[in-house]
């Protein structure tokens, strides 16, 4: 069993809070990705599933951190 954690990245680095209403009349508060850490390790979508140690993914350091709970799946099931 392990801890599953949500990790959400503003790819925008905070531009799209910024520039969204003089661009699009509204507000966006950014522009998401994610990636789920579970094993150890920090899966995500970039051109297809890909998996890096935490907090080493091309998108920076995560603005918001989320506990999901735990997996029963075994970690040769994320690999």
């Amino acid at each position: 069993m392990s801890t599953v954690v949500l990790h959400l990245y503003d790819l925008s680095n905070g531009m799209a809070r910024q520039m969204s209403p003089m661009l699009l009349g509204k507000q966006i508060d950014g522009i998401w990705h994610s990636g789920i850490v579970v094993y150890n390790k920090e899966f995500y979508f970039g051109g297809g599933i890909c998996f890096d140690n935490i907090g080493s993914t091309p998108y920076g350091r995560p603005i918001q951190t989320f506990h999901l709970g735990t997996t029963t799946q075994s970690e040769h099931s994320f690999m």
